[in-house]
């Protein structure tokens, strides 16, 4: 069963390949690769972007930021790309799920409940 994170980060890597194989005349990718020249930091502390989520679905997905515009450039590349990236991440999320059940089966690893982390 896959799951909900990889729904989440295919949608947003198939809108960010998207918007940016558009024109640069075009609004959204204006507005998607510009920086805000001006305003004032929020009291305790920013709020996320869509960038900085993307930036770190990226990372979580094995791809540097740094080479976001030319692997969307060429779209089969850019879909075969974030296809194989998405199935890599789930499979490890699923790895990780499965050796934690297993410690927990075998009494290795005692998780603590959170309402005791949080103290």
């Amino acid at each position: 069963m896959t799951g909900i994170e990889v729904f989440l980060i295919t949608a947003q890597f198939r809108w960010t390949g998207h918007v940016l194989s558009m024109g640069d005349n075009r609004l959204p990718k204006a507005i998607f690769c510009s920086e805000l020249e001006e305003g004032a930091c929020s009291r305790g502390g920013q709020r996320k972007r869509y960038k900085d989520t993307l930036k770190a679905n990226l990372k979580r997905c094995d791809t540097e930021p740094s080479e976001l515009k030319e692997l969307a450039s060429d779209r089969s590349e850019w879909r075969s790309h974030c296809k194989s990236s998405i199935q890599q991440f789930e499979a490890d999320r699923v790895q990780t799920l499965q050796t934690k059940r297993v410690q927990q089966k075998m009494g290795h690893v005692r998780l603590l409940p959170s309402v005791y982390l949080t103290h």
